[in-house]
């Protein structure tokens, strides 16, 4: 009986010892931007929810901080009833810099290896659709010639190929 109460007692022990802290934080540090509340939202089914709310300092510092975890996912920062971007929640601690100029191509993941795979996502994806945009409007134009649509096609299913391969 003695030995199945030490046992009991070190293994609650160990598991407590790496079941570590349970809460959240994610820090972002806006250049340009002071003096101003964020949301930070969640997607269930197709409905946005606001999960946390978080002032940004006068030094541009947010912090999103709670005692329970965030469940896992794609999570977003609102300003103003404005999506400024998205991140992927999938960690207790994650720090992120960006500036007002383009939230997006100018972030710098300081805390978070899944958002740097993701934004590293989000910019190459951003650049083919341009590409792309670009190559559909040739195609569209009367005076594209019927050999340059054919390499416009093919030009459109190597980026999507492109894309694939990345994801």
């Amino acid at each position: 009986m003695k030995k199945l109460l030490v046992i009991t007692l070190i293994s609650s022990f160990c598991l407590s010892a790496f079941a570590g802290d349970d809460g959240y934080k994610i820090k972002i540090k806006f250049k340009g931007l002071k003096d101003t509340t964020c949301y930070l939202g969640n997607y269930f089914g197709n409905k946005q929810y606001y999960k946390d709310t978080a002032r940004v300092d006068a030094n541009g510092i947010c912090v999103f901080q709670g005692k329970e975890a965030l469940p896992g996912g794609i999570y977003t920062i609102i300003m103003n009833n404005t999506q400024l971007f998205e991140l992927v929640v999938n960690e207790s601690f994650i720090e992120m810099e960006t500036d007002t100029i383009n939230y997006v191509k100018n972030m710098v993941i300081k805390k978070s290896e899944e958002n740097r795979l993701f934004f590293k996502h989000l910019i190459f994806v951003g650049d083919k659709q341009k590409t792309m945009m670009e190559l559909q409007s040739k195609l569209t134009d009367e005076k594209t010639s019927e050999s340059e649509k054919k390499q416009i096609q093919l030009d459109l299913e190597k980026i999507n190929e492109e894309i694939k391969k990345l994801r």
